[in-house]
């Protein structure tokens, strides 16, 4: 008898579990065959190359603005009154690290020697208006030389 005792759980075990797969196959019957998840179309994937296709266009838009602001309005960057009193004539590139200026400031014209040590005044005289005389005549010819080697004095 005490056997029998020991033995009345697992029945009860035993059917509870029946009870559970009994009620696992009912619940698996009731559901459709198919469940309705959402299926890719072909739009779907052509997402993802239209947001490219869209963001290169708004690229191109905006360097094609940038472009015509530059082509056709030079002066958009430039403030009203700075370009009067300094200009950039001309510039020659006479080494690969030394370059010579000639700059408009106020009424002169300035000839300026840049190098890796700094920027030098080789030459100074009145800015003409319509000359195209070089400026270097007034530039004494050992500071012109000293730009080219590289070793500029620093006044």
């Amino acid at each position: 008898m005490i056997s029998c005792n020991i033995a009345k759980p697992c029945y009860r075990l035993a059917a509870a579990m029946t009870g559970m797969l009994l009620q696992a196959t009912a619940m698996a019957a009731a559901l459709p065959e198919k469940i309705p998840f959402k299926q890719t179309t072909p739009d779907d994937d052509n997402l993802v190359y239209r947001a490219i296709a869209a963001f290169l266009f708004a690229c191109a838009v905006a360097y094609g603005i940038a472009w015509l602001i530059k082509r056709y309005l030079p002066s958009a960057g430039v403030r009203k009154g700075a370009g009067q009193q300094l200009q950039r004539l001309e510039a020659i590139r006479l080494t690969q690290r030394s370059v010579l200026l000639r700059v408009r400031w106020g009424g002169e014209e300035l000839l300026l020697g840049e190098n890796e040590h700094g920027v030098a005044l080789l030459g100074k005289r009145p800015f003409l208006e319509a000359g195209t005389a070089d400026a270097a005549q007034n530039c004494p010819a050992p500071e012109l030389a000293a730009l080219q080697t590289g070793e500029a004095s620093h006044d």
